[in-house]
């Protein structure tokens, strides 16, 4: 199987039509299964009000953006952000200076890692990436 975490900077990057958009999709496109962290859902969110606020001419921009986050939505399967999965994420990458909300996804993928070893993560945040390596 062919599984794939998707943090919030890699589905931001594909809404936003960043550089790495076109990777992004792809590799959507050939994952047998898609995840992340129900916290992906207050992150969209607050990045389109963020938008909206410091751009306010691009909302014909961010009615798309929400189309598109709607069709991927039914393909995710969501991890619930729990008290042990908070907890848990307080414990992750003790080497590393991860911000709380990428502790919860990194905590978030550890645990559908003890399913699925074989599931990977896209992310283009730094700080993930690095706590990543350390694992």
């Amino acid at each position: 199987m062919n599984g794939l975490y998707l943090d919030a900077s890699a589905v931001l990057s594909v809404l936003f039509e960043e550089r790495d958009a076109e990777s992004v999709r792809a590799r959507i496109a050939i994952s047998d299964f898609l995840t992340s962290s129900r916290l992906l859902l207050v992150e969209f969110d607050r990045a389109l009000l963020r938008l909206a606020l410091d751009v306010p001419q691009r909302e014909a921009d961010i009615g798309l953006m929400r189309r598109s986050f709607a069709v991927l939505l039914p393909k995710l399967s969501l991890i619930e952000v729990t008290a042990d999965l908070c907890s848990r994420a307080g414990r992750v990458a003790k080497r590393t200076r991860l911000r709380a909300l990428d502790a919860i996804h990194l905590a978030s993928f550890l645990r559908v890692r003890e399913i699925d070893p074989e599931v990977e993560m896209l992310t283009f945040d730094i700080r993930l990436q690095n706590a990543l390596s350390h694992l």
